[in-house]
């Protein structure tokens, strides 16, 4: 039953029928609801959901890099005792990260910078919060204002930014962004609720974040950088000047913004037998008007057709997480189907228009079956929409993933992603589609590594533990695997090659880089490979050259223990004859400057 009801003194126009009989049924109806509401306990609970738009205020003194506005989602508790209540919160918010360091008409050494690649991370927020609630409200209680204030924690990541241009791949603008949890944070606000009925309502509300003590992420060397430049009408010339932030920045970070929401309030208790008796009266009589009102608006037209909804959940047995992107099928009594949809992202598939019949609801997520459901036809005659539930029952991961080009964030398409279990019985392979996005099943128990495949391509490998608690919390995973192009001549960094100091002996840290290019290798069986080793400038010349000679040593008789052929191997000791930055001898440089030299490179060599 709906209950139609006006909040001002524009009359309704309604296609046959009697305007006055209408406006009469109306305001005894929001009279007798002024009256329902006004019995309102003092005390009772409420909680309710909303999203909106937020707004940061990072200032963390990086020149190239802005945080825009955002979407908030989030949840509340009250429980209020009179005018003052004691609430929780928990919002989860994104912000959007921005280079807006230049890369159109770029120079560096009067040689122009056409290509770039640029990586932005979205800032990431989840907060949980507790705190007191102050209420101010109507005479009837349909409409109420609240102020609050909450202290809470906040888990804060992502926001990190790295631009790189040339074939040399200059680094240009960096900055690591953030990953720190339990951040101290303030939060107050201030909401308007409009009660539709007793007991449901929509808000309208604005919020302030305060968070203290961000951190930032140290890589080593820096928390964020930039290159210098110089700027005219006709071009934006690089030059070999560094901004390096070595020092965190204890800067402002604070967000604010505007939402809105369903509210629900319970606790609504009767006091003595009169006056149940007196709202069992008073429900009566709304629910005659109610039967009027409908009658008025819709009545007509349903009686002469009995066209009828039926609403499909798709949910999660497991985790009781609503699907998305089910394909569900409506068969009639015959065994027809009627009526085919897909669920949105709330999980919800609406079918209208149809005739009183008994019917069979089917669904698939990703080939596999949900479990169906049925529809009898003695259902609609009680009600003119019918509500079903379809469930996913599979003990699967579905991991939702995108592969792309990890120098230019471009999507790969038809690649190969294997998931490779330490069992060595569960491993799972997939292509990726013309959006390089991929669905595939991991089995739950297991340690899986997932990587990408492509010719001349070397992947980064992703690692994921389906445990128990996993599955428990959604059936789905989202992961995105970057592969970096490896043809003829292109220059891949090894980054995570690490060695004793002063010494080629590799640290074990630097195993899962070693693998990485092990698969590479074992993917592209005729490729022949360069694998080059760099110092930084510190020391002579020719102990350099040795050390360099060492590491790059190393590296291959790693590959070759593990059954790589020593014919398809170059070793390249380079020591200190290709400095990135300006640490060349005689330079003073901090150790942060130095890092960037000392790397492991590899190069595919096409014709030796």
């Amino acid at each position: 039953m709906i209950w139609f009801i006006s909040f001002g003194q524009t009359p309704i126009n309604t296609p046959n029928s009697d305007d006055k009989t209408l406006e009469k049924n109306i305001s005894k109806l929001n009279a007798d609801l002024d009256s329902a509401y006004a019995t309102l306990p003092k005390n009772y609970f409420s909680f309710g959901v909303n999203a909106g738009i937020d707004l940061p205020n990072f200032e963390n003194n990086l020149p190239y890099i802005d945080y825009e506005q955002g979407i908030i989602f989030g949840a509340y508790a009250n429980y209020f005792w009179g005018f003052f209540g004691l609430g929780a919160d928990v919002d989860y918010i994104t912000n959007t990260t921005k280079n807006n360091y230049p890369v159109q008409n770029l120079f560096y050494e009067n040689t122009a910078l056409t290509t770039h690649s640029l990586t932005e991370s979205e800032v990431k927020r989840l907060y949980y919060g507790l705190g007191p609630s102050l209420k101010f409200q109507t005479k009837s209680h349909r409409i109420n204002a609240e102020v609050y204030g909450r202290f809470g924690l906040t888990n804060l990541s992502g926001g990190d930014v790295l631009l790189r241009a040339g074939s040399e791949n200059l680094l240009l603008n960096a900055h690591n962004g953030f990953d720190q949890q339990n951040i101290k944070t303030i939060k107050a606000g201030v909401k308007v609720n409009f009660y539709l009925t007793q007991n449901i309502g929509l808000y309208l509300g604005g919020h302030f974040f305060h968070h203290m003590e961000v951190k930032e992420i140290y890589n080593g060397t820096y928390y964020a950088f930039n290159r210098s430049f110089t700027e005219t009408e006709a071009a934006n010339t690089v030059i070999d000047q560094f901004n390096v932030r070595n020092e965190a920045c204890n800067c402002t970070f604070q967000s604010y913004g505007v939402t809105a929401g369903l509210s629900i309030r319970f606790g609504v208790k009767e006091k003595d037998k009169k006056k149940k008796d007196d709202d069992s009266k008073k429900k009566s009589s709304l629910d005659d008007d109610n039967e009027n009102i409908d009658d008025l608006l819709v009545g007509k037209a349903d009686a002469g057709t009995g066209n009828k909804s039926l609403v499909i959940h798709a949910i999660d047995k497991i985790s009781k997480e609503k699907i998305p992107f089910a394909d569900v099928v409506l068969l009639n009594s015959k065994g027809e189907i009627v009526k085919t949809g897909t669920t949105n992202h709330y999980g919800l598939v609406i079918f209208e228009n149809l005739p009183s019949d008994d019917y069979t609801v089917n669904a698939k997520l990703y080939d596999d079956d949900l479990e169906g459901n049925k529809v009898q036809k003695s259902e609609f005659s009680k009600n003119s929409k019918v509500e079903k539930t379809v469930n996913y029952t599979e003990n699967y991961i579905l991991v939702k993933g995108k592969v792309t080009n990890c120098n230019t964030n471009q999507a790969l398409t038809n690649v190969t992603i294997f998931a490779e279990s330490n069992s060595g019985k569960n491993n799972k392979s997939t292509l990726s589609d013309d959006k390089g996005e991929f669905i595939i099943r991991l089995e739950k128990n297991e340690n899986y590594k997932l990587y990408a495949s492509k010719s001349l391509f070397i992947s980064e490998i992703k690692e994921i533990n389906t445990d128990n608690s996993m599955r428990k919390k959604s059936p789905f995973y989202a992961l995105e695997i970057c592969a970096e192009d490896a043809n003829c001549g292109n220059v891949v960094k090894l980054n995570k090659i690490y060695y004793e100091f002063d010494k080629a002996t590799l640290l074990d840290k630097a195993y899962p880089e070693l693998y990485k290019l092990l698969k590479f290798l074992n993917q592209n069986t005729m490729a022949l490979v360069e694998i080059s080793s760099h110092t930084d400038a510190r020391g002579s010349d020719d102990y350099n050259q040795k050390l360099s000679d060492a590491r790059a040593q190393t590296v291959i008789d790693f590959l070759v223990k593990n059954g790589i052929e020593r014919s398809r191997l170059i070793a390249r000791g380079m020591g200190e004859t290709k400095i990135l930055n300006r640490c060349k001898d005689g330079v003073e440089c901090s150790d942060s400057e130095h890092v960037q030299n000392r790397r492991t490179e590899l190069k595919v060599i096409c014709n030796p």
